[in-house]
């Protein structure tokens, strides 16, 4: 029977990471009573599940290491809630109202959450299928973005769209600089899935995401991300090629596309 637990524990966790690692850049800004505007990823709705999951996971398998760390970020949020309090009394202070405050502390809390989830992520599922989930996670992004463009430049109304339609390029986000910060991550992240992929099929849809990401970095219109996508591109090919020639070539080129970019 615990056999059988174990089993059917590992594979609903396995099945809501997958589901995490796809859904965890649908993002929709959801305002609370007109006071304050969240960012909800699609994913953050999974993360409950699969909080419970881990917790009943621990108890099943007698593991203390999960509750320790599970201890610390208890820790750590009472950390944060007592300097609130310091921060609050303190008159020389300018403190925002408590509903901000709350806020913050959620978003910690998320945050150390999701961490923690990453951390756990490679014990069930591998790393080649990860890669590939979260491709399939990017391409939904990407596709989403076109079709904002697409319906803007016809003049189409796409109900799923919403207040999404925007003259720069914006995926699943709401701001142009954080969809020129996911691309730039999701560039490097697909070099490195292209270099430990063994199938073709896989191997060219990355390469593919890779190209068309080249491109939507331009459309997005955020001179930091570009700057910052050339700055880690020449980065990466200083550290990756070995010829003088090919990298000095490679510097002069960033260099220019920086400087067009930004006039």
């Amino acid at each position: 029977m615990r056999v059988l637990l174990e089993r059917g524990l590992r594979y609903s966790l396995s099945l809501i990471f997958i589901l995490i690692i796809i859904s965890s850049n649908i993002m929709k800004v959801v305002n609370v009573r007109d006071i304050v505007a969240v960012n909800i990823a699609l994913s953050d709705l999974i993360i409950p599940f699969a909080v419970i999951l881990l917790l009943s996971s621990f108890i099943v398998n007698k593991s203390i290491g999960g509750f320790r760390y599970i201890l610390i970020m208890m820790l750590l949020i009472v950390w944060l809630i007592i300097t609130s309090l310091l921060g609050d009394a303190n008159k020389f202070i300018v403190s925002n109202s408590w509903v901000y405050v709350v806020s913050e502390w959620i978003k910690t809390f998320a945050c150390i959450v999701y961490f923690y989830i990453g951390y756990q992520i490679p014990n069930y599922v591998s790393v080649k299928w990860i890669f590939r989930y979260y491709s399939v996670g990017y391409f939904i992004f990407l596709s989403y973005g076109y079709l904002s463009l697409y319906a803007l430049r016809f003049e189409i109304d796409i109900p799923i769209l919403q207040e999404k339609v925007s003259n720069y390029f914006l995926g699943t986000y709401h701001d142009p600089n954080h969809a020129a910060t996911y691309i730039t991550i999701s560039f490097f992240i697909l070099l490195c899935g292209v270099q430990i992929e063994k199938l073709r099929c896989y191997k060219f849809f990355y390469l593919v995401l890779i190209l068309v990401s080249f491109g939507t970095i331009f459309l997005t219109d955020s001179r930091a991300g570009l700057v910052g996508f050339v700055v880690a591109l020449l980065v990466f090919c200083i550290v990756s090629l070995r010829n003088h020639f090919r990298y000095i070539i490679t510097m002069i080129w960033s260099l220019m596309l920086a400087f067009f970019s930004v006039h």
